[in-house]
Order: structure tokens, then sequence, then C-alpha cells
């Protein structure tokens, strides 16, 4: 189910407080689809949410779902710290070691102490290693056997394990509790029952350190087209288990985070704050641009100097701040939180951003004309008022020219920054020119203003 139709189906179901049906919803719906639609739904909403699913194992599997921080942080505040325990005491724990380390850490020994000794004790074992390492992403959930046991003894591991579909090996480890080599479980079961394991293994196996970073985990994955791989300690000792699903989402999760820094925009739930601060380093350096160009055209007229020596500022920062918002768009298109029926919330979005960051650009960029800088009062407001004008329209250009392209293309190339940036240029300089020589034929300083 599309994710905007999915999160309008639970606000309205929320409003009606038709309990069994958002149960059954939840039931039906696949948990990441379901963790995608809370991640757009405000901590009130989801709140409710949970207090509709009475049955732990759902709001496990819906929780085990969810990826992003800011949206784990918002389930878990709204869950009574007992309602929490229970849900976390049915979940993996490296699930489980992800959510709690995303608490503060206040909180994160409130709910250890709550926790089994048993499993706070491996938990704290997870907790121990940083996220972006083997040791953060590693599952404590695998076989390891001795290899001189037998097939039997292979499978009464496994049936007591249950759940066999979940383990694709079993790993085998030396008298010097090394791991050694590994056995396909679908392998095992064509042996007679007495067959040693040793003489079955394959001794050709790929480890990985447990403090390596996970950049370094990913590019083993694709050398070696590994399904998963044992993490080991310093004297080769099986620790935990990545699989290639932790592999794919810590990579989509990497190139996320580059695409983001790329644009400047390091966060999606937040885009005021992210932006901002590469905004305000852009507007430096367009000032600083505006200055040099300033001081070597001086020779020319006052209002010419004042007019040419802006365009950095009125044309190359809003088609950056363009960028950032299409970059944004173009990653909520791809993980599913926006649709190409969105476009509205978007323009409304992004003329909020757009107005935001123009009137504090503005505010800048007017107080060093009117304070530094030669020229009429008329001349610093004509550009004040344009360069609002082209940070509101950049932000709206930028954030709706992926619906207009994505929903043609599935390349990222029609969205890619020269792109964006060109046609915001075409867009930014046509305003600039065209309300500029409007603005500078008309009267807009009231009378009242000539006492100052």
């Amino acid at each position: 189910m599309k994710t905007s139709i999915l999160r309008k189906t639970i606000l309205k179901l929320l409003k009606t407080e038709h309990a069994r049906n958002i149960r059954t919803l939840a039931e039906r719906v696949h948990p990441a689809d379901m963790a995608t639609a809370l991640s757009v739904m405000s901590a009130e909403n989801t709140k409710q949410f949970f207090d509709h699913i009475n049955d732990n194992k759902i709001a496990a599997k819906i929780i085990s779902a969810i990826k992003d921080k800011p949206t784990i942080s918002k389930a878990i505040n709204v869950l009574k710290k007992e309602r929490l325990t229970e849900i976390l005491g049915i979940m993996n724990p490296d699930d489980c070691a992800d959510i709690i380390g995303s608490l503060p850490s206040k909180d994160a020994d409130a709910v250890l102490k709550l926790l089994k000794k048993e499993t706070a004790s491996i938990l704290n074992n997870l907790l121990k290693y940083a996220p972006d390492t083997s040791g953060g992403i590693m599952s404590t959930k695998y076989i390891l056997m001795d290899k001189d046991e037998t097939v039997s003894q292979a499978i009464k591991e496994l049936k007591s394990k249950g759940h066999t579909d979940s383990y694709v090996k079993i790993y085998l480890k030396n008298k010097k509790e090394e791991v050694c080599g590994s056995a396909p479980i679908s392998h095992i079961m064509t042996y007679p029952a007495d067959t040693i394991l040793s003489k079955i293994m394959d001794n050709n196996i790929v480890t990985i350190d447990i403090d390596v970073h996970q950049s370094k985990a990913i590019s083993i994955f694709n050398r070696y087209r590994l399904i998963e791989a044992p993490v080991v300690d310093s004297e080769k000792r099986m620790l935990g288990l990545i699989s290639a699903d932790d592999i794919a989402y810590i990579t989509e999760e990497e190139i996320s985070k580059d695409v983001q820094e790329i644009s400047g925009s390091l966060s999606i739930k937040n885009p005021i704050k992210a932006r901002s601060i590469m905004t305000l380093i852009s507007l430096v350096l367009m000032l600083t641009s505006s200055y040099i160009i300033s001081i070597n055209i001086s020779f020319l007229d006052p209002q010419i100097v004042e007019l040419l020596s802006s365009f950095p500022v009125l044309v190359i920062l809003p088609a950056l701040i363009a960028f950032q918002a299409s970059s944004s768009t173009s990653r909520d298109f791809d993980i599913g939180l926006l649709e190409i029926t969105d476009i509205m919330e978007i323009v409304k979005l992004e003329f909020k951003i757009g107005a935001i960051f123009g009137l504090l650009c503005s505010a800048i960029f007017g107080t060093i004309l009117f304070f530094y800088t030669e020229g009429n009062i008329k001349d610093h407001l004509v550009v004040t008022i344009v360069m609002l004008a082209n940070i509101v329209i950049g932000s709206i250009v930028g954030g709706s020219i992926p619906f207009i392209f994505r929903k043609k293309s599935k390349s990222y190339l029609p969205v890619s920054a020269p792109i964006i940036i060109g046609i915001s240029v075409i867009i930014a300089s046509a305003v600039y020119i065209s309300l500029s020589k409007y603005l500078l034929s008309v009267d807009i300083i009231p009378n009242s203003w000539n006492l100052f």
C-alpha cells in the first residue's frame, strides 16, 4: 500500500476510533510499510495508534521495522515503560539494542533494569560497540557448534532454536574456539545422521573483525558476494553475525547520508534546521563573491554596481537552495514518504522554508547594504526584495520539479545538480531582471520614510 494512502487511512480510523479496524490493518499491512507511515505521523497520532494495537507481537514487528532514529524515538517515547519492556523482550537482540541505543542514557538504563538479567546482559554486550562498526550492526542470532559434532546433533540443535528458516548456515569452531568453517543447513540435511560436521564443512570462510567500520563491512560483502558473515574478535572467536539484509540497509543509509551531505540537507525530519547551516555558509560565500565583484567594477554607476555585484546573492544562492529542496524531495520519493499527489503539501512546506530563509538572508544582506555600502535607500530596498522573492521561488521550484521529472523518469539525472541549478538560475535571473526593473521604475518608498 502506498505510504500516503496508508497514512490517510490510519488517521481516518484514529478519528473514528475504530480500534478493531486499526488492529486488522496492522495485521494485514507489512510492518515496513506501517513503519514508513508512522515516520510522517505526529507523536500524538503515533501514541493513539499503539494504544489501539494491544498485541505486543504486532507492535514489536512494526517497531523493529523502523530504521530512522527520529521515528524510533517518537515511537518509544509514547509507550509506557512497562509495555515498552514487554515489546523489547519479544524482539531480536540486535533490533532491541538499536532501539535502546537511540534512547538518552538515563532512559536506556531505566529500560535495561526492567528487562530480564539474561536479556539485559546480551544487550549490554551489543551496546558497548559503536553503532557504525560491525559490532554495532551484528545480530547475536546464530548457531555455533564444535566441528567434531555430528549431523544428528546439528539437527537437534536446530530444532531447539525453532524457526529453522531464520538460519542459513551452522558455523563451526575448533578446540581453540576459533571459527574454522560453516555448513549450509540445506547441505547438512542430505548427509547420514552420524556424519561428522568437519567432513562436510566449508573451511574457506570470510570473517569480519568486531571493530571495523560498517563501510569496510560493505566492501567485504561486495568483494566476496556474501549472504552472511560471522563477526569475530582478535582471537577469531565468533561474537555475532551480519547478514546481507543488514548490509543492504546500511548501504542505503550511507548513500542517503552522502546525498544529503552533498546537497546540504542533513535530515529530512527537520528540513529548516538541516538546511540552515549550509544556507548560511552559502550566504557568506556569495556575499564574499559580491564584494569581490563590487570592488572591481566600482568605476561604473553606483546603482549599476549594486545590482551587478549582487548577482551571486540574488541568483546563485536561490539556485543552491533549490538544489537542497530537490534533493530532499527526491529522497522522500525513493523511501516511500511521498507520492505524486503530495505536491501541494511540498509546495506549502517549501514556501514556509523559503520564507524563513528569505527573510533571514534578506535581513542580513539588507543590513550590510544599508550600513556598509554606497547607494540610496531605494536601490538597497529593491535588491533586498528581489533576494526575498528569489529565495522563496527557488525553494518552491526545487521542491516541485522532482514531481514533474520523477513522474516520467526513474533516473536521478533529470533532478541532478546541473539540471536543477541550471533551471533555477534561469528563473532567478528572469525574476531578478524583471522585478528590479519594475521596482526601480515605481515609487516604492513612502513619503514618511523621508523623515529618516
